[in-house]
């Protein structure tokens, strides 16, 4: 056979078959619809570039002199509402936006969530050429959070898909490309200029001549980005955050408060959360108590692979620099919110938790299957979510003080009796993991599912071109259909004027408290056919 014939045999065949498992995963798993206001956000960006090729949301509302927002997380430039967040994921799903519908941005991330599959199998192989099999590479979708994100209109695995592919290329010797992938990244996410920070001292050791190369690649990922703010703030380096920050007051954030803010956040974010923040309501250990495994696959990674300890060192640097500030701060200031915004290292940090399966001579497909029948059996036993987040937590404990022990005292990974309880570990940790992963993402796709309900319904209501005032409500914005939606949480004061301009036009509001009545003075509020949905006339 020639060796185009072989195309599909042995390992030429596993990413393939990589990439179709993740797309048949997602794909068995998504419930089109979204319920986060940052999903609204970047819904709108996406919509506008891909059907009227334009970056703000709309440009036709009145200026009443305050801060008007159609969705949550926008700002006003110019007399026109762009989204808060960067137009990396917009600009990567419009194509699929377009093709098809609104339906195309979670197609869109079951896509990147494929890629990025491929790209950790390579990742981890350039590490561990001698590892046979692939099943592994779907631990870091299927046992983690990613699983839940790989089916929404969140930018985070497109920022995690860039930051790791930006890796992969450094380590690989290629750092146009890796700069390129990682100003992309930060162009989709912020935060992804955490791990670039860490790319220049690697570049400069490993070949300080080519650090320009580095640069001048992440110079063009970055492109959209600053075109995106000079066209819609006037300036490459505003961006829709910092005006956000400024009117919200978080650039007010006390630096006195950083230390405890610091730790605290990060307890939260690792295994307790909620301790004092409500708001963290996830743990990683809660969510895959098989990442603890993180702490003895980083162990063995730097004594087991001495050539390569500059490429551990960044990795691990990375990871350690992104919690601090992820933990430090958010948005500039304020407090940490869950451990979702870590979502864009954690394939480096299963890379990591995977190590042990790959270099423990574990046998893999027993570990694996055992781990899928003991979800299985999770999922059959209907356990408490609560119950197994706790259950998780144990297991996530346990494992790390059997870890310090093995690798403190004893000098040594595993052996006899206790090769045979990090096994059990292991094995528990990830059935627990996969868990947790595939029942959240379920949890969360009937509340999609419920958004796009309503949405549908809302259509048979509202004629198309109406006006809908919303007190932070999002399930009307998940809709065909053309509507203009003011967004009200902040400044009230203005509605009766606004419905005013807008007399021309079918008017609703959204009513989730009926303390809001009492913005609509001077107006009658009807009752229609779907819940907390009023049509607004004008009082006789």
């Amino acid at each position: 056979m020639t060796e185009k014939g072989r195309f599909l045999s042995g390992n030429r065949a596993r990413p393939v078959v990589l990439f179709l498992l993740t797309i048949l995963i997602g794909l068995s798993l998504v419930n089109f619809g979204f319920y986060s206001v940052d999903e609204e956000s970047y819904t709108y960006l996406t919509r506008s570039i891909a059907l009227e090729g334009r970056l703000d949301f709309k440009s036709d509302y009145p200026l009443t002199g305050s801060d008007l927002h159609r969705a949550h997380f926008s700002v006003v430039s110019g007399g026109r509402i762009y989204s808060v967040f960067p137009p990396g994921y917009p600009l990567l799903a419009a194509p699929f936006y377009r093709v098809f519908g609104i339906k195309g941005m979670q197609l869109a991330n079951i896509f990147f969530t494929a890629l990025l599959t491929v790209v950790f199998y390579h990742f981890t192989k350039h590490f561990y050429p001698e590892t046979q099999g692939f099943s592994w590479a779907l631990l870091p979708i299927a046992a983690t959070q990613l699983l839940n994100y790989s089916v929404s209109q969140w930018s985070h695995i497109t920022a995690a898909l860039l930051i790791l592919l930006g890796f992969h290329m450094l380590f690989k010797g290629r750092p146009t490309l890796a700069g390129l992938a990682i100003g992309l990244a930060i162009t989709t996410r912020y935060t992804a200029v955490v791990p670039f920070i860490f790319f220049l001292p690697y570049q400069f050791k490993r070949a300080r001549g080519k650090v320009p190369l580095l640069l001048a690649g992440a110079l063009v990922g970055l492109l959209p980005l600053l075109t995106y703010n000079t066209a819609a703030f006037g300036s490459p380096f505003t961006s829709a955050m910092t005006i956000l920050n400024a009117e919200i007051g978080l650039s007010t954030f006390n630096i006195s408060q950083l230390p405890k803010t610091l730790v605290t956040n990060i307890i939260h974010y690792t295994f307790f959360p909620g301790l004092e923040y409500t708001y963290n309501k996830s743990s990683l250990i809660e969510t895959s108590p098989f990442l603890v495994f993180a702490v003895l696959g980083a162990g063995m990674l730097w004594n087991e692979k001495r050539h390569m300890r500059a490429e551990t060192a960044t990795i691990l640097a990375s990871i350690a620099a992104f919690i601090i500030f992820i933990s430090g701060t958010w948005s500039l200031g304020g407090l940490a919110h869950n451990m979702r915004l870590l979502t864009d290292i954690m394939p480096l940090i299963a890379f990591l938790a995977i190590i042990p399966i790959l270099q423990l001579n574990l046998n893999r497909r027993v570990l694996l299957a055992a781990s899928v029948l003991l979800a299985a059996a999770l999922a059959l036993l209907h356990a408490p979510h609560p119950s197994v987040k706790l259950a998780s937590i144990v297991i996530g404990l346990a494992s790390l003080i059997f870890i310090l022990w093995h690798v403190l005292l004893e000098k040594k990974y595993s052996s006899g009796r206790g090769k045979k309880a990090l096994t059990a570990l292991l094995i528990i940790g990830i059935g627990m993991s996969i868990f947790t992963a595939v029942s959240t993402t379920r949890l969360e796709g009937e509340n999609r599912r419920g958004v796009a309900q309503a949405a549908l319904a809302f259509e048979t209501v509202a004629p198309e071109g109406s006006v809908v005032v919303l007190f932070g409500g999002k399930y009307p914005s998940y809709t065909e259909k053309t509507y203009i939606f003011l967004d009200y949480s902040q400044s009230p004061a203005d509605i009766p004027r606004v419905l005013k301009y807008y007399r021309e036009r079918p008017r609703y509001v959204l009513l989730y408290q009926e303390s809001h009545r009492k913005f609509f003075t001077g107006f009658n509020l009807s009752q229609t056919p779907l819940s907390d949905l009023y049509k607004i006339s004008e009082a006789e």
